[in-house]
C-alpha cells in the first residue's frame, strides 16, 4: 500500500484501525522486472498512470521506482547534455578559439 492509498482508502473514508488490509490494498499492480530497459519504466508510467513500480527479480520484490526517481535521473543527464548548448548561447564567441575538434572515446589506430 503505497502513502495515497493510505490517505484515500483509509484515513478519507475513516476505516477501522482492525480492517484487513486487502479490503484496502491496491489489486492488479503492475509490475517491471529488474532486467527491463528504462524505456519499459517510462511506458509502463504513461501507459497506468501509476506512481511507483515494484521491480521484480524471479517473481520477488527486490525494489521500487518511482516516477520521482525517474524525474530526477532524467533532470540530471538533461542538464548534462545541456550544459554546452547553454554556454554557447550565453557566451556566443567563447567557442570561437582555433582547435583541433573533441574526440569522444578512443581511437584505435
Amino acid at each position: 500500500m503505497a502513502d495515497r492509498d493510505l490517505v484515500t482508502r483509509v484515513l478519507a473514508k475513516r476505516v477501522r484501525d482492525d480492517a484487513r488490509i486487502d479490503s484496502v490494498m491496491s489489486m492488479n499492480v503492475v509490475a517491471i522486472d529488474a532486467r527491463s530497459d528504462v524505456r519499459d519504466a517510462v511506458r509502463a508510467f504513461g501507459h497506468h498512470a501509476v506512481r511507483r513500480l515494484p521491480v521484480l527479480n524471479g517473481g520477488r520484490i527486490v525494489g521500487m521506482l518511482t516516477i520521482d526517481d525517474m524525474l530526477v535521473a532524467y533532470t540530471s543527464e538533461f542538464a548534462g547534455i545541456t550544459r554546452g548548448v547553454t554556454a554557447q548561447l550565453l557566451f556566443p564567441h567563447a567557442m570561437d578559439t582555433a582547435s583541433q575538434p573533441a574526440v569522444v572515446g578512443s581511437v584505435v589506430g
